[in-house]
């Protein structure tokens, strides 16, 4: 009775045959068929009117379509799915188990321990290898750019500015081995070079202000010390130099030899110099050029650009001009395999790649040695000097919070 309503529907009597039929037989209703079913329930409930968007069926070459597949047939195709499945993750696991095996052979034993096909080449330093680094370091660098003396190491061993006192809380900060004064970018490489070839460790230094309490020559397992020094640590006594003895480490110190400008770009508002020198002394040089700029981070007295670039360094200015961040355009760094690199040009505004600039500040000397710096320079302004008096705490913070405010 159904079908004899709805004409514009071909195949509906076949489905509604379907539908009847026991569940014991498998049923496949074609997408095409199984709108047809859900129209002609909703005309069915609608009063017998045609569905809005009901549609005459489109005739084909190839004969009418059968709406039901026997058992034995969908059995048969889900049961070559499954194989064809199956065939394919044991192909893929199969390849990628082979794969790996080979690369594992190829990593050889002394890789494998790694977890990685990255060869691990940092060992701990020998003084065998040490004396030998040492021995060609004097064939590249003058007499006077390499200091082995006690004095020399006790120096760059640690800084009377750091906030935690040596020997406080049994910290031990070991002694290097030998103190580097680098002339250029040259001497830089050619200290990375040595240092990497005998598996020496390096730390860069400048002013050695060290606010945050953070200097000091590494520390490692075969680090030399005298006995004295471990059996005062296991006691809990308070450690000094005279129980440290040198270790196998080099402190690269930039404060002697490389502290010079290099260039002046007044029209772009610009210095070009090396890390050895102060900001003061920059400073001090403009006004002497009666150059009306000046570079306006202002750590701690006597910070050199080097130690300021590898701390990320602010200071009472940072409020108006911004950090060490907002103040440096490009660098010039010596990698650890030796290799130099600029990362970028001096231009202001650049979009050619990633920032490499700001990689480098703040990493405090992990991921390479500064040789050179473009620095940003700005306007000096009018000053005037003022003192003003508050009840409270708060009332000279919304004050100074107003000044911001106002430029």
């Amino acid at each position: 009775m159904l079908v004899a309503c709805l004409p514009f529907l071909p195949r509906a009597d076949n489905i509604m045959q379907a539908i009847r039929r026991p569940p014991s037989r498998a049923l496949i209703i074609s997408p095409r068929l199984a709108v047809q079913a859900r129209w002609a329930s909703n005309n069915l409930h609608n009063g017998g009117r045609a569905h809005p968007l009901s549609r005459p069926s489109i005739p084909t070459r190839r004969g009418p379509t059968s709406t039901t597949w026997s058992s034995s047939t969908f059995a048969a195709r889900t049961s070559k799915q499954r194989v064809t499945a199956l065939t394919t993750v044991l192909l893929a696991t199969l390849t990628g188990t082979i794969s790996y095996l080979i690369g594992l052979k190829a990593q050889g034993p002394a890789n494998r321990s790694t977890g990685s096909g990255l060869s691990s080449s940092c060992k701990e330093p020998t003084r065998r290898d040490f004396d030998a680094a040492v021995k060609e370091l004097r064939a590249l660098l003058p007499e006077d750019s390499l200091a082995l003396d006690r004095d020399s190491l006790v120096a760059r061993s640690h800084s009377d500015w750091a906030c935690e006192p040596l020997g406080r809380r049994n910290l031990v900060f070991g002694l290097p081995g030998a103190v580097l004064y680098p002339r250029d970018t040259q001497d830089v490489v050619n200290i990375v070079k040595l240092a990497n070839k005998y598996s020496i460790p390096i730390i860069p230094m400048a002013a050695n202000t060290s606010l945050e309490g953070h200097t000091g020559a590494l520390t490692y397992k075969s680090n030399p010390s005298d006995a004295a020094s471990i059996a005062k640590r296991r006691r809990g006594e308070r450690i000094t130099l005279q129980d440290l003895e040198p270790g196998l480490a080099w402190v690269v110190d930039v404060s002697e030899n490389m502290n010079e400008i290099i260039k002046i770009h007044e029209h772009d508002l610009q210095i070009v110099v090396q890390p050895g020198i102060s900001y003061d002394a920059i400073n001090e040089t403009l006004a002497e050029k009666n150059i009306p700029l000046f570079f306006p981070v202002d750590p701690a007295p006597g910070a050199m650009i080097g130690g300021m670039i590898g701390t990320g360094a602010s200071g009472t200015n940072a409020v108006r001009h911004g950090t060490m961040r907002e103040n440096v355009y490009n660098l010039t760094v010596v990698l650890a395999d030796g290799s130099v690199i600029k990362t970028r040009s001096r231009a202001k505004k650049s979009s050619a790649g990633p920032n490499l600039t700001q990689l480098f500040i703040g990493s405090e000397g992990t991921l390479g040695i500064v040789t050179e710096a473009t620095l940003r320079l700005v306007p000096k302004l009018p000053q005037r000097v003022g003192v003003s008096g508050f009840p409270t705490i708060e009332d000279a913070a919304n004050a100074a919070r107003d000044l911001v405010q106002q430029g």
